[in-house]
């Protein structure tokens, strides 16, 4: 898993985005995905970039997917759990959750973490 969610930090990257870091929370019936990205000197957050033009809906929508697939097939999903990735650089890692957490928590908290 941990090659596949860097792949498609790489895919992020060569769009001319920097310092790409995402969130993946993802159970087997609902994901959400979401990631940072440095652009033009200032960090946007992923739907942005993507109203803004800079990237192709399509293409954000295909991140996510990706992602999300990834993180499933991968014999570390917990299908009982909110299975929490965060990729950075070429850093992954995996946490889990109850499946019913607050979501918005688990983001905020990641969206601090990262001085934003």
């Amino acid at each position: 898993m941990n090659k596949q969610i860097h792949d498609e930090v790489l895919k992020i990257e060569e769009k001319g985005l920097t310092n790409v870091e995402l969130l993946a929370l993802v159970t087997d019936s609902s994901y959400e995905v979401v990631f940072y990205a440095n652009y033009n000197g200032k960090t946007r957050q992923s739907n942005d970039l993507a109203e803004d033009g800079v990237l192709e809906l399509d293409f954000v929508d295909g991140i996510y997917s990706s992602v999300a697939n990834a993180v499933r097939a991968d014999k570390k999903f917990d299908s009982e759990k909110m299975n929490i990735i965060k990729a950075s650089g070429e850093d992954v890692s995996v946490e889990y959750d109850e499946k019913n957490c607050r979501v918005y928590g688990l983001k905020k908290k990641w969206k601090e973490s990262l001085g934003l």
